[in-house]
């Protein structure tokens, strides 16, 4: 698996278009943001805005800040930037004037723990609220049968699948179990399961 990563990697790396990402906020969340997007190939932070003129041009990580709040729309131009990460609490007026301007125009915009999110898979508790809980459905909430009844028949098909490819290394195991130590191969325990079963 590995050394088709490798390989998928150094066949399509230059092909993969690069999306210039602009973070607004210089706090730790931008920070951890950042921290989490230079690890992506496709991915590249142009810069950070932040509300305090006298900042410009302070690295935050290894861009630097490029402009304050209000220089947002000139630093999109300038930067081609394709992706906007908003990593401050309660933006004003104007940012979300400007989002859901520039957002009509093809750039993306996102608040920091949805996209953390999104490229990493967890989500940043430190840096949620309430609000968030009522934006993002909760995982696992909205499964039902026809859910649970595809997901049990893909389970059995691989599983079946599986065994039948390693049934001879499993019987070679078992055999050297067997042979190796004492007792029986299977390790049995009673445990709750299901339902209380």
């Amino acid at each position: 698996m590995s050394v088709l990563r490798l390989a998928f990697h150094k066949v399509f790396k230059s092909k993969w278009k690069i999306h210039n990402v602009l973070v607004v906020g210089t706090d730790s969340n931008a920070k951890l943001i950042y921290s989490s997007i230079k690890r992506i190939d496709s991915l590249k932070v142009i810069g950070f805005l932040d509300h305090d003129p006298k900042r410009i041009g302070v690295p935050v990580g290894s861009p630097c800040v490029v402009g304050i709040y209000s220089d947002i729309e000139s630093v999109i131009n300038k930067f081609n930037v394709g992706k906007v990460i908003i990593s401050i609490k309660n933006p004003d007026k104007f940012l979300l004037r400007k989002a859901i301007s520039y957002k009509t125009q093809g750039v993306e915009f996102y608040n920091m723990p949805s996209f953390y999110e999104a490229i990493t898979g967890k989500i940043p508790t430190e840096s949620i609220d309430e609000s968030w809980f009522i934006d993002h459905p909760l995982a696992g909430l909205s499964t039902n049968i026809y859910n649970r009844k595809i997901k049990r028949f893909v389970d059995v098909v691989l599983s079946s699948f599986q065994l039948l490819v390693f049934l001879p290394i499993l019987l070679v195991v078992a055999l050297a179990i067997k042979f190796s130590s004492k007792g029986p191969v299977f390790y049995r325990q009673k445990r709750v399961g299901l339902n209380g079963k």
